[in-house]
């Protein structure tokens, strides 16, 4: 039976990356949502590492993709990818921990680093580099052997966005929050808050699983406008609609 992943669009790319090592053949599918969203990104790269892919045009589920067959193994992935989408870029680094070379991915834009974190926890051998002008390249070496590890995930900052907003606005308020991941990559609501005049303290900075985690203590305060673009765009993207209440505060 096809794996039925729902509505959720990171469990089918990050699924089809696994697959796409694996010597049997593995089909996808999802609700009516998730077939129309487009998994061609995923499916390309994966195609040229050496895994077979059926797939209608577009590349829309359902599909079915195999890896190589027993005695064979992925190429390994060597260019840029087309869209700055840590989702397909996982999807890529999953499959190339099975390939028989160094994998290298040029990312078209800084994204989410959480996989990278996690498999270097696991044992994975992954180097980024971070050149002085574009973006990032991930280095993937594979035959690395990974080993389960005990973590805590940490509190997601976009559910915690909503707690520093109404801390901010609502006068007379103080809210702590524990243990909420602080990522760089998925930051930019902290530095948008403060640079409004919002009180946020930090404290008990600690590493969770290659993970960065604080507590998070907010304040009530007066805020005042300010222009988000660029970079705080991509890394406060899913926090956007609340900050729209911060901004009407």
């Amino acid at each position: 039976a096809p794996l039925a992943c729902g509505n959720r669009g990171t469990s089918m790319r990050l699924l089809t990356g696994i697959a796409a090592g694996r010597d049997f053949v593995t089909r996808l599918d999802g609700d009516a949502s998730l077939r129309t969203r487009p998994m061609d990104r995923v499916l390309r790269p994966l195609a040229a590492m050496g895994a077979t892919v059926d797939a209608r045009d577009g590349g829309s589920a359902p599909f079915a993709i195999r890896g190589p067959q027993a005695g064979s193994s992925l190429r390994p992935f060597r260019g840029r990818m087309e869209v700055a989408s840590a989702q397909v870029k996982s999807a890529i680094m999953l499959a190339a921990i099975e390939a028989d070379g160094i994998s290298l991915i040029d990312e078209a834009g800084h994204t989410r680093d959480h996989t990278e974190n996690m498999l270097s926890a696991m044992g994975a051998d992954i180097r980024r580099t971070a050149p002085s002008t574009g973006f990032p390249t991930v280095e993937i070496h594979p035959g690395a052997e990974l080993h389960p590890v005990d973590l805590t995930v940490p509190g997601d900052i976009s559910s915690a966005a909503f707690w520093l907003v109404a801390g901010s606005v609502v006068p007379g308020s103080e809210i702590h929050l524990r243990g909420v991941g602080i990522n760089p990559t998925r930051s930019g609501v902290l530095d948008i808050l403060r640079a409004m005049g919002a009180d946020i303290e930090v404290q008990e900075e600690r590493s969770v699983g290659g993970e960065p985690v604080a507590d998070l203590v907010v304040r009530s305060a007066p805020l005042h406008g300010i222009t988000i673009d660029g970079d705080l765009v991509v890394r406060a993207v899913d926090e956007l609609p609340v900050l729209a209440v911060s901004a009407a505060a």
